[in-house]
């Protein structure tokens, strides 16, 4: 199941870091032929945001998720710490279901 999750979170990261790169060269292109005060300069830099953003939560929940894995298998299910880094990380998901909903 680690090696699930490591692959999991593998690939949605290559994902999110993909679609940066893509929205940085469109935004580039646009700046270039549209200039930055364009509505479509003004909807990708909105877009590259809101993947910045996303990225960072998405980083977030994998370190909160590495630390509950840790924190469990030290302490056990039941432990105040493994309970208090359970819901930061259910504090991270929601913001990232949000943003999600957002885009």
């Amino acid at each position: 199941m680690n090696n699930e999750k490591s692959s999991y979170i593998q690939k949605q990261k290559l994902k999110i870091s993909m679609e940066i790169k893509d929205v940085n060269n469109k935004l580039l292109e646009v700046s270039i032929q549209s200039g930055t005060t364009s509505p479509e300069y003004e909807q990708l830099s909105e877009k590259l945001t809101l993947l910045l953003k996303e990225e960072t939560l998405f980083n977030q929940m994998d370190n909160y998720v590495e630390e509950l894995f840790k924190i469990y298998m030290q302490r056990g299910i039941q432990h105040h710490e493994t309970i208090k880094i359970s819901e930061k990380l259910d504090e991270i998901i929601i913001q990232y279901q949000k943003l999600k909903l957002i885009n």
